[in-house]
């Protein structure tokens, strides 16, 4: 009885950290767990930040508990490439206080190409949490790209405001 009862756990698990099979896609994993991540902003965004937070912290909670269960499924200490759960959190990172600026088009774009670039390239800072071992520094090196993603859209914003439409400062210093 108890093999089944882990059998089911660990499909359950398998079916969550791989968000129902798309880690088992042999191309760009980390695309598809990003690509997850934008109807579940679209739809926090349209509820609002609590349950934008709300859903955000479950999906943190969820990541790390599957991504334990995939350290010890595997029989490893290092992540394996079907485990993408955490792309889904790093890009709602990305995206829970991006910039809304109207001049920035398409912000939940933008943030997706920002942060699977960060993911796939991995600054050193990323890279370094990204060698370590354990499912929490499988869910912290999305999450840190995620802010760096984050901080990223915020500087073409505020470059596009104060330097390429120089011409609205005037009206906002004359109030």
């Amino acid at each position: 009885m108890e093999g089944t009862e882990r059998g089911s756990l660990d499909r359950a698990a398998r079916w969550v950290w791989s968000l129902g099979g798309l880690g088992f896609i042999p191309i760009y994993h980390s695309f598809w767990g990003a690509i997850v991540g934008l109807p579940l902003y679209a739809l926090f965004m349209l509820l609002g930040w609590k349950a934008y937070l709300i859903g955000y912290v479950a999906i943190l909670a969820l990541g790390w508990l599957v991504s334990a269960r995939s350290l010890s499924y595997y029989g490893s200490d290092k992540q394996n490439p079907s485990v993408i759960i955490d792309k889904t959190f790093g890009y709602l990172t990305a995206m829970f206080l991006a910039p809304q600026y109207y001049l920035l088009k398409y912000p939940f774009l933008w943030g997706l190409l920002i942060f699977l670039a960060l993911d796939m390239l991995k600054p050193w800072y990323v890279g370094r949490i990204n060698q370590k071992t354990g499912s929490l520094f499988i869910m912290l090196d999305d999450f840190v790209a995620g802010l760096t993603a984050c901080f990223s859209l915020w500087l073409v914003a505020t470059a596009h405001y104060f330097i390429l439409e120089p011409r609205i400062l005037p009206a906002i210093f004359a109030q």
